[in-house]
């Protein structure tokens, strides 16, 4: 049976989450610099995402916000309110969220990971249906220019939805050099979508920063080439995982 559009959009963020930490509830703390990272879409302190999405959860049903914020802590042996003091350091700057969410009493130094009820209270909250909901809202923008960009560069299987989207979450957009280097490698070419997609992954893994261009091509790579991969060291198999296929969806 043929897929639709939003069975497409679906599958592309199961297979971006599954590259970006699994699950609406995952947490990381700094191991590549962005402070704290957290949810579906890995939105983080460190680019100023995750602020905004955790001031959207409160806002939503400030009570369920609350009793997420409600966890243990060891040191007072007692539950204790956290939606406070989380909410006011979403107001600071980067370098204030930075100071408070690295300090050791909050995320152990070496390990890079949040003390056990600052992590809970993340997790709490992603398990939520109702703010899963509000992570789906805003994947919304990054879904929007995903499709945008299959219709301007006239892809229309899932594959094409699933790549491009992945492209906006790790790298926001395709940048001017991305661009000319797909175009001098499809200009004048009779070639099929596959193909061109798999120049596409080539042409956006120059535009990521060295430190993570492997990573880079290796997730667009899996997309683009017959769902199969190894992305973050493990074996990939998006058809069989996810059903990711080349029905035309646009």
């Amino acid at each position: 049976m043929a897929k639709t559009l939003e069975e497409a959009k679906r599958t592309a963020m199961n297979v971006t989450m599954s590259f970006e930490g699994g699950s609406y509830s995952m947490v990381i703390g700094d191991f590549d610099g962005q402070i704290v990272s957290a949810f579906s879409m890995s939105w983080c302190f460190g680019q100023s995402t995750l602020q905004s999405l955790l001031k959207a959860m409160h806002n939503r049903n400030p009570e369920l916000f609350k009793t997420c914020c409600t966890v243990y802590v060891n040191l007072y042996k007692k539950k204790m309110d956290l939606s406070k003091p989380l909410l006011q350091i979403c107001d600071r700057s980067v370098a204030t969220i930075r100071a408070f969410f690295t300090d050791p009493s909050r995320q152990d130094p070496i390990k890079k990971r949040l003390v056990p009820h600052w992590e809970e209270l993340f997790k709490n909250l992603g398990k939520q249906p109702e703010f899963q909901v509000v992570q789906r809202e805003f994947a919304k923008p990054y879904m929007d220019r995903a499709i945008d960009y299959c219709k301007k560069y006239k892809f229309v299987s899932e594959r094409a939805v699933a790549l491009m989207y992945d492209i906006c979450v790790q790298l926001g957009s395709l940048s001017t050099g991305t661009r000319a280097r797909y175009a001098a490698a499809t200009m004048g070419r009779v070639i099929t979508e596959q193909t061109r997609l798999i120049k596409m992954a080539e042409a956006v893994t120059k535009q990521a920063n060295k430190k993570w261009q492997a990573d880079v091509y290796s997730r667009k790579m899996c997309i683009a080439n017959q769902g199969k991969g190894f992305v973050h060291g493990k074996a990939q198999n998006l058809e069989r995982d996810f059903g990711l296929g080349d029905d035309p969806v646009l």
